[in-house]
């Protein structure tokens, strides 16, 4: 299945060797370069360090059976 296009357009690298993406969504973004010359960029969105810790201890917690109440997802509305 093809996949449409939705932005289509000519770049020129500038003199240091760097090329500007118009109305780029995201700030950073995984390159890789095959040898034909194709180059994919992916987007990519870091987590902090902060994040990282809150998650570790989430984790923690949970194996040491420190386990939150249920969720009742009935209660929440449709998306």
């Amino acid at each position: 299945m093809a996949v449409a296009i939705k932005k289509d357009y000519d770049a020129k690298l500038d003199t240091k060797r760097r090329l500007t993406i118009r109305n780029a969504r995201t700030e950073f973004y995984h390159v890789t370069e095959y040898e034909d010359g194709t180059i994919k960029m992916e987007p990519r969105v870091l987590v902090s360090p902060n994040m990282l810790e809150q998650i570790d201890v989430a984790v923690k917690r949970h194996k040491a059976g420190h386990k939150g109440t249920k969720i009742d997802w009935s209660k929440l509305p449709e998306v």
